[in-house]
């Protein structure tokens, strides 16, 4: 008998007596208590996760919810009340800082790892720390590569990429609540940027737009000529 009072739940996994795997056991969402949140960089994908920290909350109300980012992008997280935690990733530490950050997590034994950035560190991540629950988010890197490379369109529909975050822990019950994006500054911040905008000439209740044209990678560079063009439209 698969079930028989000898065999033994460790984790997500049923044991039998002598410690062979029967079936992976699917943990309810009520026994998740402990979550990780996995998102390195960068500024925009972090501020793109933050429906799906807050989807996270919102499912998991008592639970620990915890994040990994970098150490130079923590600023945008710091102040997030729906997380109880926040590790500081140092990527000039290498692999050697990335395996001592693995070992402290494991010893927090987290039940559910939502990997949000999906490359090789996380990965590398998400097995150190062992949770029950794992979920990653899909990079339809197959489809991105046809389209950019070679123009042939395989996407099923554009999900915008804040929702395809939230859908990762879409089995768990995770639902977008359509709130949009959020950032939690602090009154510090809030007069730094009140000191740039009097420097720049921009009155209290004047309506001002930042372009950012700038990003890490050549493919993800759009044409100064455009930036100029939607500045044009929108002025």
């Amino acid at each position: 008998n698969e079930l028989s009072s000898r065999n033994f739940v460790c984790g997500a996994f049923l044991f039998d007596e002598f410690g062979g795997v029967v079936k992976h056991v699917a943990m309810q969402p009520h026994d998740i208590q402990r979550i990780l949140i996995i998102r390195f960089s960068s500024i925009g994908d972090i501020v793109l996760t933050t429906p799906a920290i807050r989807a996270a909350r919102r499912r998991f109300p008592q639970a620990r919810l915890d994040m990994v980012t970098k150490r130079q992008f923590a600023e945008l997280l710091e102040t997030n009340p729906h997380l109880n935690h926040l590790y500081q990733y140092d990527s000039r530490g290498g692999l050697r800082e990335l395996l001592a950050l693995g070992r402290e997590l494991r010893r927090v034994r987290y039940d559910l790892c939502l990997d949000l950035h999906n490359n090789f560190r996380s990965r590398l991540l998400r097995v150190m720390i062992g949770a029950a629950e794992q979920a990653a988010f899909s990079k339809q890197i197959v489809a991105r590569t046809l389209l950019v490379r070679a123009k042939i369109n395989r996407y099923r529909g554009i999900l915008p990429v804040a929702e395809r975050y939230v859908n990762a822990a879409a089995r768990f019950g995770a639902q977008d609540d359509g709130a949009g994006l959020e950032l939690f500054p602090t009154p510090e911040q809030e007069a730094r940027v009140a000191r740039l905008f009097e420097e720049c000439g921009l009155r209290g209740g004047e309506i001002a737009v930042g372009l950012g044209a700038m990003a890490a990678h050549p493919l993800k560079h759009w044409p100064l000529e455009k930036f100029a063009a939607l500045g044009r439209q929108l002025a």
